[in-house]
């Protein structure tokens, strides 16, 4: 008994180029997905973010993005704090 060919659209991707995704995510070097999809335009591979998000996320690779720089330090809300004070 062989599996029948399912509906939908292709991958785009090969299993080769899957695993590529997740190891260049996991190195500490690359990080995000536009310099994922960079280093993997300069291997030849043209994909998109979004299909670099989804493999990553099939692989269980939780990608997040880092979280924005605070508007302030902690040195910056003491100096402001005092500054407010004094009036």
């Amino acid at each position: 008994m062989t599996d029948l060919p399912r509906s939908g659209r292709p991958r785009k991707t090969t299993k080769e180029e899957d695993d590529r995704v997740v190891e260049l995510l996991e190195d500490s070097g690359v990080g995000s997905l536009r310099r994922v999809k960079r280093k993997l335009g300069e291997e030849g591979v043209n994909v998109g973010r979004e299909t670099i998000r989804q493999r990553a996320l099939e692989k269980a690779k939780k990608y997040k993005k880092k979280p924005p720089k605070p508007l302030l330090t902690s040195a910056q809300r003491r100096s402001d704090s005092s500054l407010q004070r004094e009036s």
